[in-house]
């Protein structure tokens, strides 16, 4: 099978590689990692964002670029060249893809806008333990009549040290191991009760 990209999806390829050589390389992470930084720093959050790179998959309506997953595709393998620390992925990709399949009008009129600025980051609270088990959910929402309350721990998510929301998997009904009762919850990092280490 042939796999040609559109003339926009070659120029976002190019641009992202260019971006990742220049402004993320493997000494950057170093740098990171040795100044103990918590995740990528505002100014190249803030550029990524002007390069349109949390929008790819957006579209063009709420302020997206659209150029769908074969585009992030593209700017996705070029910072993984380089190891890029960036929230590109639990942003950019699994918020915004689970605020279109599953996210009300409302909350995709006010959030994915702000994905494609650049302005909110998530991080994507899944597993509870060592092993990949997405119905081993036991994480629990209760009704409390004006929202609900989560009780639970999550384990291993990516990027929650640097994410403004945490997309939270819990149950609404049934019990661990159960295909349903499933819900995704839009959590503020710095929600009442909510720690992270």
């Amino acid at each position: 099978m042939t796999f040609l990209l559109t003339e926009d999806q070659e120029m976002l390829r190019d641009t992202a590689m260019a971006f990742a050589r220049d402004e993320m390389p493997v000494t950057r992470l170093r740098q990171l990692r040795d100044s103990g930084a918590n995740g990528v720093d505002a100014e190249t959050r803030q550029k990524l964002a002007e390069l349109g790179f949390f929008g790819v998959i957006i579209p063009d309506e709420p302020g997206g670029e659209h150029f769908g997953l074969v585009g992030l595709g593209q700017v996705l393998e070029a910072q993984g060249r380089t190891l890029a620390p960036t929230p590109v992925l639990q942003t950019a990709l699994i918020a915004a893809s689970a605020l279109q399949l599953g996210g009300s009008a409302e909350q995709q009129a006010e959030w994915l806008p702000k994905i494609a600025g650049g302005e909110a980051s998530f991080a994507l609270a899944l597993d509870e333990t060592a092993h990949f088990n997405p119905l081993g959910i036991a994480t629990e929402a209760e009704s409390n009549g004006q929202g609900y309350t989560l009780n639970g721990m999550k384990r291993y998510v990516p990027d929650a040290h640097h994410a403004d929301t945490l997309i939270v998997v819990a149950r609404t009904f049934g019990e661990a191991g159960d295909r349903h009762g499933l819900t995704l919850f839009l959590v503020p990092a710095d929600a009442k009760g909510v720690s992270i280490q």
